[in-house]
């Protein structure tokens, strides 16, 4: 399978044009979008790479003057884009939530990456791959011309050295290949080929290689303590070939602000207009989110403020609100291994008694979910119905439960959020009143997202109810099923419902070592069947992509995977 040598990240051809002062570039959520365009979502080994069109797509970006009809010259700013959440980690192959892989995708550089119109994987560090034997090898073709920050040339060596550390290490990565990728089943062939092999035949192996990143080998292995493969010191610093470097190691796990600071022999090049600074402030109030962007001292936001925040943004004269359809899912997961939540009736009851319309109208907008996989993906299980408000059923299903009103609220039911996010907040107080309503109370806990993640590392420890937004973190179903319901990847705070059944591991299985893509489908709505059908979380809504821009920036993309859509090396300012 070939690929246009010259290709580098397809949204740098097919960006997202904002208009100028005078007309919004917002895109009404629910519309049909590139997500999940592609009917096979290129995951096989059928697919053929594409730099996304011979024109180039898109329009022509402004070429940045020297001297306009006034003389005057454009500077081009420090990019600053605004973070709600923690970044828990440096590390690319701990990069699981929107912050980190935010950080991911702009220090270091992935082995293939996505299409932003058809949401399918594209050539990017990898150029050319081939299936051998029976489906178990894949053999990557990688460029000759990609150094990391320091001047080594990236090899084979490197690439499969990030893949063995991440399976050895069983960093947060290690889930999209545990099972099918072993530690030392990646070898270089020469200095530009690379191989994998896998156990067994996996269909979805060359989307989730739009999460590989590629780490200096040499650098990691130097600073390696304890057999870690480098990982507390990658926690903190970075050893990549993408086109921003870190001045400093950090000092703290939790930082406030992040730089950017961009590498002059990136491969892929710079142009004048383009960022070579940038900077990700930790800025959680919405009033100094909106204060910075109305006074052009940031740049971007973050996708998860209010949907009232996004609309006031979009009112102030220099900022546009966008609304793009993407393949994500709102979600209140249940803990399926909890009482009382361990009884499907009550889960039922729950689920129920949950106002849906008040959730989509008043707080994210989109569309409503039928299920865990959302409508803008391809292979969503069409034949599922949304939950709906019910509290008749729902005080039935209490009926038919183990457990009485009076034995639920000694129990307790303990939910936990997001603290310092309003939509969170928003979530969570409609949660509580929609269950008085049949007599349920619900103790509301906010959390730093850091302490989220940690409560969701043990069955005891995992509240009983939590909110999640989960976006795709490749183009594939399996994004929304594997990562949330299989048992191998319990701990994370993607399967806090602990929700898995016999059958369902094993379709989940099957259908990650099926070939065809039909086929897979298929399996992939049976799994979406039985999940929808134990109420392990209750499915509220496919939302948009929310995100409040400088109408002075273009080039923005929307990759409709979780974080790519934070590639500044897309972006350029007009003006």
């Amino acid at each position: 399978m070939r690929s246009d040598n010259d290709t580098h990240r397809t949204g740098r051809r097919t960006f997202l044009r904002l208009a100028g002062a005078g007309a919004a570039a917002t895109l009404l959520a629910g519309c049909s979008g590139g997500e999940g365009g592609s009917a096979d979502g290129g995951e096989t080994e059928q697919t053929e790479a594409s730099d996304g069109g011979g024109d180039g797509g898109g329009t022509e970006r402004t070429e940045t003057s020297d001297g306009g009809d006034d003389g005057s010259s454009t500077e081009v700013p420090e990019f600053v884009w605004l973070l709600v959440g923690a970044v828990r980690t440096l590390d690319p192959g701990g990069a699981n939530d929107w912050p980190t892989t935010v950080v991911a995708v702009n220090y270091y550089d992935n082995l293939i990456t996505v299409d932003s119109e058809e949401n399918r994987p594209v050539a990017n560090l990898a150029t050319d791959w081939s299936v051998e034997g029976d489906g178990n090898t894949w053999v990557f073709t990688l460029r000759d011309d990609v150094t990391f920050h320091n001047g080594d040339p990236l090899t084979a060596e490197d690439v499969a050295y990030s893949m063995n550390r991440i399976m050895d290490a069983k960093l947060a990565r290690s889930s999209l290949w545990q099972g099918f990728v072993e530690s030392g089943n990646a070898t270089a062939r020469d200095e530009t080929t690379v191989e994998i092999e896998t156990t067994r035949p996996y269909g979805p192996l060359l989307a989730t290689m739009s999460q590989l990143f590629v780490v200096n080998s040499a650098v990691a292995a130097e600073n390696e303590v304890d057999g870690d493969w480098g990982a507390a010191y990658l926690g903190k610093t970075v050893a990549g070939s993408g086109p921003y470097t870190l001045p400093e190691p950090l000092q703290t796990g939790d930082p406030e602000e992040l730089e950017f600071v961009a590498y002059e022999d990136y491969w892929a090049g710079w142009e004048d207009d383009q960022f070579t600074r940038a900077r990700m402030k930790k800025v959680k109030e919405p009033s100094t989110n909106k204060s910075l962007m109305r006074n052009g001292d940031a740049h971007m936001t973050s996708p998860f403020l209010s949907r009232e925040t996004y609309e006031e943004l979009d009112t102030y004269e220099d900022v546009t609100s966008l609304a793009l359809p993407r393949p994500a899912t709102w979600h209140i997961s249940m803990h399926t291994r909890k009482a009382p939540t361990d009884d499907i009736h009550v889960r039922k009851a729950i689920a129920s008694a949950f106002d849906y319309r008040a959730a989509i109208d008043n707080i994210f907008g989109g569309e409503h979910a039928a299920g865990p996989v959302p409508v803008h993906m391809f292979g969503h299980n069409e034949e599922l119905e949304p939950y709906t408000q019910d509290l008749e059923r729902a005080r039935e299903e209490i009926e038919r439960s183990a457990y009485t009103v009076e034995e639920i609220n000694e129990i307790g039911l303990e939910h936990v959020y997001v603290s310092g996010i309003e939509r969170q907040r928003k979530l969570s107080l409609l949660l509580k009143n929609s269950l008085a309503g049949i007599g349920l109370e619900v103790e509301l806990s906010p959390l730093p997202w850091p302490q989220m993640v940690d409560r969701a590392a043990n069955e005891e420890s995992t509240p009983h109810t939590m909110n999640l937004w989960f976006g795709a973190e490749f183009p594939s179903p399996d994004a929304f099923l594997t990562l949330l319901y299989h048992p191998s990847n319990f701990g994370s705070f993607m399967t806090i419902s602990w929700f898995t059944t016999d059958e369902l591991t094993t379709v989940l299985g099957d259908a990650r070592g099926t070939l065809d893509l039909n086929d897979r489908i298929e399996q992939y709505k049976t799994a979406q069947r039985i999940v929808w059908e134990h109420y392990p979380g209750i499915y509220i809504a496919n939302p948009p992509l929310r995100i409040a821009l400088n109408r002075n920036v273009g080039g923005f993309t929307n990759y409709g995977v979780t974080g790519f859509e934070g590639q500044v090396h897309n972006m350029f300012w007009e003006g």
